[in-house]
């Protein structure tokens, strides 16, 4: 087994050792001997990927739609893939799983029973190798419900009329925010 070397890294020890004709994973070890920053070109891209996207926020209780899109080295979708979604922080749940659809992305819903942060990364193993997401959080409120106050007179002697006023307050509501009352 030795070093081949790639053309144009000649004596750099830039190159790949390889027992036999074939496709195999890398890893890429890299110094620099002009003692400035390493850089490597553009293009390699990894063997395989997954990304995670969810909503920035979600209500307690109320289900938030989590987006994997996995793809192959030639940036073609993966289908039938089962993926895992891993959740931590708030209301931290070990797992939950989905499968790709033909364009390569599963939807998988979560559902906090806790106000918090979680922090969720999806992972699969592709051909036998793991592969594992960029991690995103959701941050999950609590959402008060309204509150009604009635203020008037207390005792009301009847045929007499009374007056009350009634105060309808939304936490969820905008500031200065229009309220219905029906």
């Amino acid at each position: 087994m030795a070093l081949r070397e790639w053309p144009g890294c000649e004596r750099s020890g830039i190159g790949a050792y390889d027992t036999a004709a074939g496709s195999y994973p890398y890893e890429f070890d890299y110094r620099s001997g002009t003692g400035g920053a390493l850089s490597l070109a553009d293009g390699i891209r990894p063997l395989y990927s997954l990304a995670l996207t969810s909503a920035v926020s979600a209500t307690v209780g109320q289900p938030a739609s989590l987006t994997v899109q996995a793809l192959d080295e030639t940036g073609a979708p993966i289908a039938q893939l089962p993926i895992t979604v891993t959740v931590g922080g708030a209301a931290s749940q070990s797992s939950l799983t989905g499968t790709t659809d033909s364009t390569g992305k599963a939807i998988v819903h979560y559902a906090s029973s806790l106000a918090g942060v979680a922090l969720l990364q999806a992972s699969a193993v592709v051909n036998g190798l793991p592969v594992v997401s960029n991690q995103t959080t959701i941050t999950w409120t609590v959402s008060a419900a309204p509150s009604v106050t009635v203020s008037g007179e207390q005792m009301l002697y009847l045929p007499n009329r009374g007056t009350y006023t009634a105060t309808v307050t939304d936490p969820n509501a905008p500031t200065g925010g229009a309220i219905s009352v029906v």
